[in-house]
């Protein structure tokens, strides 16, 4: 496990990827820089930009084009809850969020909107002007895309990470953000739908992730296209939060507990075979979708049982599931197929719950804090046992 990792090992990984604390020393920006930098764009912070630091670190594309991620280290430990978790700082009034588009390009007028949804709430805002950008179904090229997220990833002066969109492309950065780096400025990364894959690589590093609304789609919305108390009591409280559950509905009762992971199920699917593969051991399991037949759904979710993923769960917490349907008349539910898949296990399984993809206001659930559902009653518990942030 990485806490019991000999030092000389970790100073030989340091070494392969490029981190060296001398240089970041020297860089400005970077974590152990004495005067931390200002960001150009941010509301109520001076107009002058002194950079990250992260295009002089040699993990980052074109500086050094031999480079060995530390996922091809990290990966034999098989998952974030072998590690000493970390869990981000709070955010507190007067702190910036740092909004990112790591997959499909964005609309700034849509980009605004949320941005005064999230400075109403106390918060500074900040995105580069380069956000809009546009190269074929993406948010710019890999380069500006990964050089973003770094960049929000290793500043002092951003406190959080939100997501303006999901769409497609996440899943090209996962080789060039090293799971040291996310652990060394751990800080919480908030998105959904395609940010799936980056939410379970962040918590694979060993850091809590959030499955939470994103800007420019459900924060722009206001209360009607998020939970607002659901959001501010998971990032500014410290304490443990009983989520909203009406909607929903039992599909098997029963009481589990475990460490929360999952995200959209097509990304879930996704990451099988890859060096950042889900984790579901000890588990209780989010899963949701939208616009899926249900035949896809039920071909999703056997190759997840096929792949041994629903040995270890303690739970599972199915979305909404929006117009995941064949037809009108189609003669079934799929919460009939849902039941009839999982027959073999015993854990409860709750149905409906309103995040990622939903008509409800989305409800933020963090990945990698441990959480218990309790169906055993008229009135289902899904519930953490712990906070999100410290």
């Amino acid at each position: 496990m990485l806490k019991f990792v000999h030092c000389a090992r970790r100073r030989r990984v340091r070494k392969l990827v490029g981190v060296k604390r001398a240089e970041a020393s020297a860089t400005p920006g970077c974590r152990n820089q004495k005067t931390a930098g200002t960001l150009k764009g941010v509301r109520g912070v001076p107009d002058t930009l002194s950079g990250c630091g992260f295009l002089s670190c040699r993990h980052i594309p074109g500086v050094r084009k031999k480079r060995v991620p530390l996922a091809n280290f990290l990966a034999p430990l098989r998952g974030a809850h072998q590690l000493t978790v970390i869990k981000p700082k709070a955010l507190k009034a007067g702190d910036t969020i740092g909004i990112v588009a790591p997959a499909s390009n964005i609309k700034k007028d849509l980009l605004e909107q949320g941005c005064r949804e999230l400075e109403s709430l106390g918060f500074k805002t900040y995105f580069r002007s380069d956000i809009i950008s546009s190269f074929r179904y993406f948010s710019g090229s890999r380069e500006r895309r990964l050089g973003e997220f770094l960049e929000m990833l290793s500043s002092p002066d951003i406190h959080a990470i939100f997501c303006a969109r999901g769409g497609y492309g996440s899943g090209h950065l996962i080789p060039s953000i090293p799971a040291e780096l996310i652990r060394e400025n751990a800080k919480i990364v908030n998105g959904s739908s395609d940010i799936t894959i980056l939410l379970n690589w962040i918590e694979r590093s060993g850091v809590v992730s959030f499955h939470g609304p994103m800007v420019a789609t459900a924060i722009r919305e206001g209360t009607s296209g998020y939970d607002r108390s659901a959001l501010i009591d998971l990032l500014k409280g410290k304490q443990a939060v009983r989520f909203p559950v009406e909607g929903t509905s039992v599909l098997r009762p029963g009481v589990g507990e475990g460490r929360l992971i999952g995200g959209c199920l097509s990304l879930v699917i996704a990451t099988l075979g890859t060096k950042h593969e889900i984790d579901t051991q000890d588990a209780i399991l989010v899963l949701e979708d939208a616009d899926t037949k249900p035949y896809q759904v039920d071909r999703m979710l056997t190759h997840l049982k096929q792949a041994g993923k629903f040995e270890g769960v303690r739970g599972i917490v199915f979305g909404e599931m929006p117009n995941c349907i064949q037809n009108a008349s189609q003669g079934y539910t799929l919460q009939e197929i849902l039941v009839d898949l999982l027959d073999e296990f015993t854990f409860p399984i709750l149905y409906g719950f309103p995040t990622g993809h939903t008509s409800r206001p989305n409800v933020i659930v963090p990945f990698g804090v441990r959480a218990r559902l309790d169906l055993t009653s008229s009135a289902p518990i899904f519930e953490l046992l712990e906070s999100a942030v410290i």
